[in-house]
């Protein structure tokens, strides 16, 4: 019988310890945001962060943002200064007509 009683403890020990790694893994993945109740959808989005992190680290891709980001800064700079040049001609306007008004007023006097 002692043999059965050891048998029985260490298969009772080796419950106890599955079931502490279980809990653990479990806790360990919530923690980092993993949904381990939903596999397949862990697996489509690591897939997806995969394929992201390849398009990312492509030479190419690189060229391609830094190019986006040169006529981005550009459109940005010609609307700055259009922005400018409206304010610049409606300025102009507006002292225009305030001389051809006092030249005006003044060649009535």
């Amino acid at each position: 019988m002692p043999e059965r009683d050891d048998a029985e403890r260490m298969a009772h020990i080796m419950s106890i310890a599955e079931d502490a790694a279980t809990k653990a893994v479990y806790k360990t993945l919530i923690a980092i945001g993993i949904d381990p109740t939903n596999p397949i959808k862990e697996q489509a989005e690591f897939f997806r962060m995969r394929t992201a992190a390849e398009i990312i680290s492509d030479d190419e891709f690189a060229k391609d943002m830094a190019h986006l980001r040169r006529w981005r800064v550009a459109v940005e700079g010609a609307q700055s200064k259009g922005f400018l040049a409206m304010v610049a001609i409606i300025a102009s306007g507006i002292l225009g007509a305030l001389w051809l008004g006092a030249q005006d007023l003044l060649a009535r006097h």
